[in-house]
């Protein structure tokens, strides 16, 4: 195993911390942990020089995630990292991948060392345990594959371009097979790579078939191997260093021409590796974010204190809902038909014709009765995308803007339709899932900032499709006073215009109209229950407007 790995699970109990100029970020992560890792006691502490001499590690005692700020995110400044921006995230890929890899580690690595396993068993079933954890996290989570290529330039390159002694030559050729080529088989790095390609040949040929082909059962059984069996891993590991310390092994391996070939084999392992971690996206990708390592509904939970509706705001949801759906409803098609038979109304010039038609033997092909058939068409699907502002700017407004939200994505519901919606303030978070109204209104948190409307916006039109023209009905609402940071204006002003010209109605709902935003339909709101008539009137204006574009 090479040495850049060896801190890399730790066992100690006390418990770092991040530098000052990190902590925003290291909590962001912290956030993002049970995602990734499924569990919810995960942390995460950024530093520079943490982790030992790994670029990261899992503490399998206390749950905690270090990272190296300086390995992982070099050249990036921490003031500049938004991580709850799901668009941010290509800056720094390398970091995303190594954080991966140690949610992987926390998700599957439940077994524990053997007390008289020797260091080179240990180094070499931890080896191995890297490749079996990053196949689970892909099975588990396809989408991690991006970002565990990305990583191989901080968690496997550097080890295997370290200099040593001949007999560690073998060694390292062994560990860039597994790194290299085992990261293949457990779906990280493509088969098809030009680069892996050669560099397979290159190994194959250094380390001989009769050497090769035995490690490579040894990294494909371990792939196998359950999360919690530690035996398994500890007679691999015996079983990887049996075969690099056979004396016939050893001995063939010393020449000087052996040496290079296998000196350059990892070499040629290490350039593939850090050709897929610098060139993790697909060829000729846009400059938008195409694999975010998470989407926001599945990046936050919606928040865990809910309280029941008042009697009042049931009514007043039920009223909304009935009048969006009078309002979605498009009239029914009229289409007018010429029969033989009735029923219908007698056309006199037909009935004329058909006389004559039968008083002169000929076929008859009058039709003398006329009826008008109306067909309804089908009912639209209404989607709703709601963005509620929960800066401190709002704690006025605070208690109502809830309630606006959950009446709005409760009327989609009754109405067949769906809805979603998001918060903004420090963070972009989940507030209620595509579909998924709760009977209890939720209640978020206040957060004392006004930013990541874009992201919510981003979220919300990327579950509902509200960007997408259909014959559907499709509104956003954004529930806020308006008072955006600088830098949200000109992106949210853009996002509002590109769903308005798709046919996504826009409506801002505020206590204020003063705080209106530009390219929205303005409602001034203090109380949604008693404002009930004019949040429907706005909402069926904006219904009917998609309905006359759905004909």
């Amino acid at each position: 195993m090479t040495s850049s790995k060896t801190g890399h699970l730790a066992t100690g109990r006390a418990r770092p911390t991040s530098h000052p100029d990190w902590q925003r970020i290291a909590d962001s992560l912290t956030h993002l942990a049970p995602l990734l890792s499924g569990r919810d006691d995960v942390q995460v502490v950024i530093a520079p020089g943490a982790a030992g001499r790994a670029p990261g590690s899992f503490n399998t005692r206390t749950a905690v995630i270090e990272l190296d700020a300086d390995v992982c995110f070099v050249g990036t400044d921490p003031a500049t990292i938004r991580v709850a921006d799901l668009r941010d995230h290509r800056r720094y890929p390398c970091a995303l991948g190594v954080f991966a890899h140690e949610c992987a580690h926390a998700a599957h690595t439940r077994w524990r060392v053997g007390r008289a396993w020797p260091v080179p068993v240990v180094l070499a079933a931890m080896m191995l345990d890297d490749l079996r954890i990053e196949a689970a996290q892909i099975r588990r989570r396809p989408l991690d594959r991006t970002w565990l290529r990305a990583a191989s330039l901080k968690l496997d390159v550097p080890g295997l371009r370290q200099t040593g002694t001949r007999a560690m030559g073998l060694w390292q050729a062994a560990a860039a097979a597994a790194l290299c080529l085992g990261r293949v088989d457990a779906g990280v790095l493509d088969r098809t790579d030009p680069d892996i390609t050669a560099s397979k040949a290159a190994l194959q040929r250094a380390l001989g078939p009769e050497l090769y082909e035995p490690l490579e059962a040894v990294w494909r059984a371990a792939l196998a191997v359950a999360d919690t069996d530690g035996a398994a891993m500890g007679r691999l590991g015996r079983a990887w260093c049996r075969l690099l310390t056979d004396p016939a092994t050893v001995i063939a391996a010393s020449s000087e021409a052996r040496q290079a070939d296998l000196a350059d084999a990892v070499e040629q392992a290490a350039d593939a590796l850090a050709e897929a971690a610098i060139n993790p996206f697909p060829s000729g990708g846009s400059a938008s974010y195409e694999d975010p390592i998470s989407d926001l509904f599945a990046y936050t939970r919606p928040p865990a204190k809910t309280r029941p509706p008042t009697a009042e705001e049931k009514s007043a949801a039920t009223r909304l809902a009935r009048a969006m759906a009078q309002a979605a409803q498009p009239p029914r098609e009229a289409t007018v038909v010429d029969t033989e038979v009735p029923p219908g109304r007698l056309n006199m010039r037909g009935a004329l014709a058909g006389a004559a038609q039968r008083s002169a033997g000929a076929p008859v092909s009058a039709k003398p009765w006329r009826r008008t058939m109306r067909r309804r068409t089908p009912d639209p699907k209404i989607r709703i995308g709601i963005a509620l502002d929960v800066s401190g700017s709002m704690h006025r407004f605070f208690t109502p803007a809830a309630t606006a939200a959950w009446m709005l994505a409760q009327a989609a519901k009754r109405t067949g339709g769906t809805a979603a919606a998001a918060t903004f303030g420090v963070w972009a978070r989940a507030l209620i899932a595509p579909g998924k109204v709760p009977a209890a209104i939720p209640v978020p948190e206040l957060e004392w900032g006004t930013d990541h409307l874009d992201v919510a916006i981003d979220a919300l039109d990327g579950v509902l499709g509200l960007g997408t023209p259909d014959q559907h009905a499709r509104l956003l609402f954004l529930i806020t006073d308006g008072g955006l940071t600088g830098s949200q204006l000109r992106p949210v002003a853009d996002q509002c215009e590109r769903l308005g010209r798709s046919g996504c109605s826009v409506i801002q709902i505020t206590p204020d109209e003063r705080g209106g935003l530009e390219t929205c339909r303005v409602v001034e709101v203090t109380e949604p229950v008693a404002s009930i008539q004019v949040i429907t009137d706005a909402v069926t204006a904006a219904l009917r407007d998609a309905a006359r574009r759905s004909r």
